[in-house]
């Protein structure tokens, strides 16, 4: 597992205003293991109350964005911005 802090990229790159910003990415032996972690924890976060952003991959609750980053060669990401609220 490797986990940064984002806020600054997340600024710079995206024009994301967040108060916090962070991506983690977990490493399988297998890609059919990232890829059901990865379902597993969008269940997860919508058995939570996060919702669908309709036409993104995102799932939304309050102001916490997660962002999905798909399966590939036994990685995948889970990216999560916390929006700061004009």
């Amino acid at each position: 597992i490797n986990c940064r802090e984002t806020k600054k990229f997340e600024r710079m790159y995206n024009s994301l205003d967040c108060i916090e910003a962070y991506r983690s990415i977990f490493y399988f032996d297998e890609n059919d293991q990232a890829k059901k972690f990865l379902g597993q924890y969008k269940q997860a976060l919508t058995a939570a109350g996060f919702e669908p952003v309709q036409g993104t991959p995102y799932l939304m609750k309050d102001n916490l964005v997660f962002q999905p980053n798909e399966a590939a060669d036994g990685m995948v990401g889970l990216y999560f911005f916390e929006i700061a609220k004009d």
